[in-house]
């Protein structure tokens, strides 16, 4: 007779057996994963806006925190627009221009896992780019981005420790969920060709995306994309690529979704006022992957997480010293909007918008010498995107970086007409001209000032910032134009409104 003690023991092996089998069973390779993407695109301030109620690169930080507690296989990706243009960008830290080193600290901290270029990574300068890269902590790629030295086109690079790592043209992210399943994501990215430097080199951003697609899909399971592409330019390149299941994009700075065919072509607020959260399924069966696409709105309902905070924190107090030294109350609330100001790049520079008569009309207000209409090249506008809801003194800073003087100026009228031809002429570029007091009269085809045709013979009393006619945006005006009869400047030491044209505004919007 068996002992009872070592039928119990038995009894045990067995059932820890039938347990054991149960579990290899459940955490068996089922073929099926999911992998998340957070995408965000064109973020230029590393604070909420609006009064603190949206956006947030610390409130980012911890919706990516609670996506990977869910799901460890989640990728943080940038589509481009981060190191230029900003408020914080345009100031000195430590006898040096910060030019972006701000975004890239701020990322770094957030977990950020992928970039790659937009058009505005090159208004920096390559000396500037370059410290960028190098104090990035995530990884770039680019198709279609290359550096130019000298006769030699070249992939730009990052370089730690004295050692050069170049950017490559692809990215691939290996994942593995919990019952064992692998799958390999190509990623390809692109960029649009719309800010021409002479250290800049851009290769054609379609068949540089379909030779990056085909090396891709010879090696991974699945492709897509992250772009820096015009809407129409993306939906386009989903028609080409129908394989790709999915274009991150960037540019456009209003949310948006389009479906073509089976890809879904998605990009989020500017600013991080939203992000999308993409949820890639993949079958080893069927080879299939689906795409699930939710936009989160980035708000006070999301808390800051506490580590990046500090990061923000450190540098608004390096703003806010430079605004005070101007303005008194930086965060006092000097206008309410329910109409967005405009001061985008696709708008400003491309037709007038209710910012830039905001900002002609102060600089009427401020005359001395009463000035009958007012001209600002749409290219001192640097926020590119909306001011809305409170409008504070910060908006106007972040909107018009570079502050600079407003003069009183008076001129022939035959110069006149010759700037504001020429302003037309620069459509799409930082010399288009935002007007006040001016018309164009389209059966006329003539320039109206006081809602009389333009007299040749006439001069007129005007305002301008002191940079426009400094003639780089339009060369032939300049102070020594004998078409210039006298320029009155503003006392710099004094309290004179025209000494810096963010304090005419800021003055304007208060009257409203």
């Amino acid at each position: 007779m068996k002992s009872p003690y070592l039928l119990a023991l038995i009894l045990c092996c067995f059932l820890a057996a039938c347990d054991s089998s149960k579990k290899v069973s459940k955490s068996k390779d089922d073929g099926k994963i999911e992998v998340v993407f957070l995408h965000i695109n064109d973020v230029y301030e590393i604070a909420p806006l609006e009064g603190g109620k949206v956006g947030g690169m610390a409130r980012l930080a911890t919706l990516r925190k609670t996506l990977k507690a869910k799901n460890r296989n989640t990728l943080t990706v940038h589509a481009g627009d981060f190191l230029n243009p900003s408020l914080i960008g345009t100031l000195k830290h430590n006898g040096e221009r910060i030019r972006g080193r701000q975004m890239v600290e701020t990322m770094n901290a957030v977990g950020v896992d992928l970039a790659t270029f937009g058009n505005h990574e090159f208004d920096i300068n390559m000396e500037d780019l370059q410290k960028r890269l190098n104090e990035s902590e995530f990884s770039w790629t680019t198709a279609n981005c290359l550096q130019v030295n000298g006769d030699k086109k070249t992939p730009f690079y990052v370089e730690k420790n004295g050692s050069k790592n170049f950017i490559p043209e692809t990215y691939t992210y290996v994942a593995k969920d919990q019952d064992g399943t692998l799958i390999k994501v190509g990623i390809f990215a692109v960029t649009l060709p719309s800010n021409p430097q002479d250290w800049v080199h851009y290769e054609d951003f379609y068949e540089e995306a379909e030779k990056a697609y085909q090396f891709l899909s010879e090696n991974t399971d699945v492709v897509i994309g992250l772009t820096h592409l015009e809407i129409d330019q993306d939906l386009e390149l989903a028609k080409r690529l129908p394989n790709v299941p999915l274009l991150m994009g960037g540019h456009d700075h209003d949310n948006m979704i389009h479906q073509v065919g089976e890809s879904t072509v998605a990009k989020a607020d500017a600013n991080v006022k939203s992000a999308y959260i993409h949820t890639l399924s993949f079958d080893h069966a069927t080879k299939k992957a689906t795409i699930h696409s939710e936009l989160k709105v980035i708000n006070e309902s999301i808390p800051s997480d506490p580590e990046v905070q500090k990061v923000v924190d450190k540098w608004e107090v390096i703003m806010m010293d430079n605004i005070q030294e101007l303005v008194e109350k930086p965060n006092e609330i000097i206008y309410q909007t329910t109409t967005p100001l405009d001061g985008r790049e696709s708008s400003i520079r491309n037709r007038q918008t209710n910012l830039g008569q905001a900002i002609t009309q102060s600089m009427l207000m401020a005359s001395k010498n009463g000035a009958v209409c007012a001209i600002q090249n749409g290219g001192s506008v640097r926020i590119d995107d909306q001011i809305s809801g409170d409008v504070t003194a910060v908006d106007i800073f972040r909107a018009l970086p570079f502050g600079g003087a407003i003069l009183d100026v008076e001129l022939t009228g035959a110069l006149l007409k010759e700037v504001l031809d020429y302003g037309q002429l620069k459509k799409g570029n930082g010399a288009y001209l935002q007007w006040g007091n001016i018309l164009w009269d389209t059966p006329t085809a003539g320039w109206m000032i006081q809602q009389q045709p333009i007299d040749l013979e006439k001069n007129y009393k005007i305002m301008l910032n002191d940079y426009l006619i400094l003639g780089y945006d339009i060369p032939f005006f300049k102070e020594e134009n004998p078409g210039v009869l006298s320029v009155d400047r503003p006392d710099k030491e004094s309290d004179d409104p025209r000494k810096d044209v963010r304090i005419a505004l800021i003055d304007y919007l208060k009257t409203l």
